[in-house]
């Protein structure tokens, strides 16, 4: 339920700050499965280094393709990633 909550805060905050600047949905979508996987981090039932470094990979090669297809700037990819990385956080803060 926390991941559910988590991307309607991010599709909500991705609607607001689309108004004013362009924000990388793309990036929004990985920094949310980081969110994810570093709430599960914490818990010491779940060794999430493996699908954690993986996730990480990808959501580096998501975000160089999109700064390769020249669809998006620094500014816009990294706040995409911060807008999925703290809405999860938020989302497990909040239940």
């Amino acid at each position: 339920t926390a991941f559910l909550l988590g991307n309607v805060i991010a599709l909500i905050a991705i609607f607001l700050s689309n108004i004013f600047v362009k924000v990388s949905m793309h990036a929004v979508g990985m920094g949310g499965l980081l969110g994810l996987l570093l709430t599960m981090a914490g818990d010491r039932f779940f060794n999430v280094a493996l699908p954690l470094m993986s996730c990480i990979i990808i959501a580096g090669i998501v975000c160089t393709s999109r700064l390769i297809l020249h669809a998006h700037d620094n500014r816009e990819i990294r706040w995409g990633v911060m807008i999925g990385v703290f809405s999860q956080l938020l989302a497990l803060y909040l239940i």
